[in-house]
């Protein structure tokens, strides 16, 4: 299975091409925060999470996919 990656707010195009082509993003492309429960639920099964500064991650979001 390929590596898989959320992007919780909108981010530069430049940014965007520096993902590698075999990562499947989830972008969330806009500017207003992810609803925590969204956040939540989206970054499930996710190897990664690039996000903003306005976004709450703590102990309640999941810090990597579980084993």
């Amino acid at each position: 299975m390929g590596k898989s990656l959320l992007v919780s707010n909108v981010l530069p195009a430049e940014a965007l091409a520096l993902i590698p082509k075999e990562i499947s993003v989830d972008y969330h492309d806009s500017k207003d925060v992810l609803p925590r429960p969204e956040l939540i639920a989206r970054l499930r099964g996710k190897d990664g999470l690039i996000c903003h500064i306005v976004s709450a991650i703590d102990d309640e979001v999941p810090p990597r996919r579980p084993p």
